[in-house]
């Protein structure tokens, strides 16, 4: 009787709850019309994002329960998980792990690539990714002549499939980009940076983050490729929690580099138009792309620095969307950018921005925010910012409406103010 009503309890106690997460989550947003291969379709509900949340901030404060040693340990090798990463993925390792079988042995990845590689180097960094699980592996079938690593059969994770080139959701240029001069901007930081105060990018390369990229087009693809991977992660929370200003309006990306944003809300809201402006640079690329998602009919491009005066037409905004923008500039530059929109917009016009907030969220969100705040110090000699320094960004660039944050089922807060 006593099991029995203790489960009684439980099962009580499991109801309120799930009401409490049920009655005091806010609606989705009402799109337009929702694509077979909709973002939304991977957005949790509210509920289950919660308790989710509330579950993954169990385990991560947990972490801190290890051993004083083993902390500092895991700590000071976190970078071989990465270079493991990048490997497999630069070297097309994983590509050919997958290449049409759904198990292969380490030497036969050696020779699906060329035969260039040291074969017992490789067999060994293919099991590293099994350590880091990327991989999975097991043994050949019984009578195979192989023996010991030779004899594993290796197969892709559901983590190590999204290192493939050309998958859905894939992260392989970001993986690739967030490894090479990135990982040295990060060093440079931590030594150079801390005394001089200018970008880890500027005292590794001699030159701005921005400005380096753009005279190497191979590195530039591979920034702007990186960023439409990630790009999915920001925009299906924001679809299900944001609304244009009207069912007619004009949605202006500002520095949306190739449009991956614009064309997702252009599918999600049919009678919406979209403008997007970046660099001249991408904008042969950015019209590209637009037309390559059935949308170029409704949206324009423009090339322009949003650092300076911009263009007229920008007058026909009627909500400017700057998603992960902020946080690449100072704050002096930051209030410029702010400054050029509310100059060019007409009244009523919505400003939206999509960031990463310090000290905001969750637990393991407001750990990942800190570090990222000092990945921007390296890249870009900037900063994320927590909500009152946001107000403040926006105070100084002279717009005086109030700024609404509005939690998304994500890593990032929508914050919107009228202009």
């Amino acid at each position: 009787m006593q099991v029995l009503s203790c489960c009684g309890i439980l099962v009580v106690l499991a109801a309120v709850g799930l009401g409490y997460l049920i009655g005091t989550s806010p609606p989705n947003a009402q799109v337009e019309a929702i694509p077979d291969d909709s973002l939304l379709q991977k957005v949790p509900s509210w509920p289950a994002f919660r308790f989710a949340s509330g579950i993954m901030d169990f385990f991560s404060e947990g972490s801190y329960l290890v051993p004083p040693q083993l902390h500092v340990h895991q700590i000071a090798t976190a970078y071989w998980k990465s270079e493991v990463a990048y490997t497999l993925t630069y070297h097309g390792i994983i590509d050919a792990v997958h290449d049409g079988s759904p198990a292969a042995g380490c030497i036969e990845v050696a020779f699906r690539l060329g035969g260039g590689l040291n074969q017992d180097v490789l067999c060994r960094y293919m099991r590293a990714g099994v350590g880091i699980g990327l991989l999975g592996w097991r043994a050949s079938p019984q009578g195979s002549k192989e023996e010991g690593l030779t004899s594993m059969r290796f197969h892709l994770t559901p983590a190590g499939n999204l290192l493939r080139k050309g998958v859905p959701g894939s992260l392989r240029d970001y993986v690739l980009y967030i490894n090479e001069e990135s990982r040295d901007a990060y060093r440079a930081a931590g030594i150079h940076s801390m005394t001089s105060g200018r970008s880890g990018f500027m005292e590794a390369f001699g030159e701005e983050h921005f400005e380096w990229y753009a005279q190497r087009s191979s590195k530039q693809k591979l920034f702007d490729d990186s960023m439409t991977a990630m790009t999915p992660v920001q925009a299906g929370p924001l679809l299900a929690d944001w609304s244009p200003p009207s069912p007619n309006a004009t949605v202006c990306d500002i520095g949306g580099g190739q449009g991956h944003l614009l064309a997702v809300i252009l599918q999600h809201y049919p009678s919406l138009k979209g403008l997007l402006v970046d660099q001249p640079t991408v904008v042969n690329r950015s019209l590209a792309y637009l037309a390559s998602q059935n949308v170029g009919d409704r949206a324009a491009v423009i090339g322009a620095s949003i650092l300076e005066p911009l263009p007229s037409a920008l007058a026909a905004c009627d909500a400017f969307v700057l998603k992960m923008i902020l946080h690449d500039w100072s704050d002096e530059q930051g209030a410029e950018i702010l400054r050029n929109i509310a100059r060019v917009a007409h009244p009523g016009a919505r400003l939206d921005l999509v960031e990463h907030v310090l000290l905001e969220g969750s637990f393991l969100l407001r750990r990942f925010v800190v570090l990222l705040d000092i990945h921007m110090q390296a890249n870009h000699a900037a900063r994320e910012r927590t909500l009152p320094e946001f107000r403040e960004l926006v105070r100084k660039a002279g717009i005086t409406s109030a700024v609404q944050p509005v939690r998304l089922r994500g890593t990032v807060m929508l914050l919107q103010m009228g202009l």
